[in-house]
């Protein structure tokens, strides 16, 4: 209600305020709030702290440089081919029929030659050793070439059957001295079912005097 009094008397006093009329003052009214000044109700503002533009750069962490793995000795050793001092001599294997054994005809199948030296000399006294299978039988010989004197003076031989067959990879003939050390690599034989083919003929030769080292006994 008094505010309505007071919205009429404000519209009076500008209705009427040309002509000088007074306007009452109201008075025992509530005491109307006073609005803050623009200065007061400005909320005061914190000051920003300065912002660093520049970001700080970390100084890259030196890169290992990568350890060289180790060389695997084993392995290298397993890839490269050894130095053996006797290899197999041009020609080698030759097939022929068990002619050192002609009572047998086809029953006897064997492997047979001769070492020698590097001045092409015979070398008796090499451990021949023979290993693998054959027809279903095991083989495991061990001779010295000397003891074949059929085949020459430093000759010998390994029967490995007494019945033609075919096989591949399944013996391996190879030198080694009196302690086992091996002298050549091994060399894989093939085998054929074939009485023209019963005696595979493999010699040996040495490369250079090494041997010698391996067979101190034997050189001269």
């Amino acid at each position: 209600m008094r505010l309505k009094l007071v919205s009429m008397f404000i519209f009076l006093a500008l209705a009427t305020g040309g002509c000088g009329v007074a306007l009452p003052i109201l008075d025992g009214g509530p005491n109307l709030p006073t609005l803050p000044s623009q200065t007061e109700a400005a909320l005061p503002t914190d000051t920003l702290a300065p912002t660093d533009t520049t970001a700080p750069t970390d100084t890259a962490a030196p890169t290992d440089t990568a350890a060289p793995s180790p060389t695997n000795v084993e392995a290298a050793a397993q890839a490269a081919p050894a130095d053996y001092p006797f290899v197999l001599q041009t020609g080698s294997p030759r097939y022929l029929p068990s002619f050192t054994h002609p009572e047998a005809g086809c029953a006897w199948v064997g492997v047979a030659g001769q070492v020698f030296d590097e001045q092409k000399e015979p070398l008796e006294g090499v451990v021949v050793l023979v290993k693998g299978y054959f027809n279903g039988k095991i083989v495991d010989a061990m001779v010295l070439s000397g003891l074949g004197e059929a085949y020459g003076p430093a000759g010998y031989e390994v029967q490995i059957g007494d019945q033609s067959a075919d096989t591949n990879n399944a013996l391996t003939l190879q030198l080694v001295n009196d302690k086992f050390e091996p002298l050549s690599e091994p060399y894989s034989l093939v085998t054929f079912n074939d009485c023209q083919k019963n005696l595979i003929l493999v010699n040996f030769e040495a490369k250079s005097g090494s041997w010698r080292i391996y067979l101190p006994s034997i050189g001269n």
